[in-house]
């Protein structure tokens, strides 16, 4: 197995090659998380013992993905960061707020429904919405799903208790029951089809 250079961590493109599909998507996820806390799209912060909070600067967040980087998110022990070249040691409890990050090869219907932070929800959609902006049929089928993700997060409708009663409503809104239940679930395969034609890498 090919190792990366400066520590015994593997690279992850090297783990993918005969494992199960859900431990595939797993190491895949986790890369995908690397680079996201590399780029700044998370917060991420040192928590020093005195309780005060130092934001990483760009350079620390580079580490990340450097050779070793994993090792940083894995590990609680600080010496793995002097593995990273040019980076300081950190004094404190390092801490990520990746709240509703969703990994692209694992988001689904079922991950929007059910995505806690509203504002995180709302940039996702107009971001999904501004790419089935097309006059075909995919396209406009793509939109009306989503339409049925809004309906299914409005309060209305998640207050109810059971599935069936949720049904009930939607169904009296023009969604076919089926539909409905498949993308309550995750699994209606005409909208996961068509997240995979888009570059879900720069989903916010």
């Amino acid at each position: 197995m090919r190792q990366s250079l400066r520590t015994n961590e593997p690279r992850l493109e090297t783990l993918i090659g005969d494992v199960p599909q859900e431990k595939r998507d797993n190491i895949l996820s986790f890369e995908e998380f690397c680079r996201r806390a590399a780029s700044g799209k998370f917060g991420i912060v040192e928590r020093y013992p005195d309780g005060s909070i130092q934001p990483f600067d760009d350079n620390m967040l580079k580490c990340f993905s450097a050779d070793g980087g994993k090792l940083l998110i894995l590990s609680d022990n600080p010496r793995d960061w002097l593995a990273i070249r040019r980076a300081r040691v950190p004094r404190g409890e390092i801490l990520i707020d990746a709240r509703s990050a969703v990994a692209s090869n694992l988001l689904t219907s079922e991950t929007l429904i059910k995505m806690e932070d509203e504002e995180a929800f709302e940039a996702k959609h107009q971001w999904l919405l501004e790419r089935a902006r097309g006059d075909d049929k995919t396209s406009r089928s793509f939109r009306l799903l989503l339409n049925l993700i809004k309906a299914f997060r409005r309060p209305d409708v998640a207050a109810l208790a059971t599935l069936k009663e949720k049904e009930d409503i939607l169904e009296n809104e023009g969604f076919g029951r089926t539909v409905i239940h498949r993308m309550h679930s995750g699994n209606y395969e005409p909208f996961q089809s068509f997240l995979k034609t888009l570059p879900l890498h720069e989903l916010p």
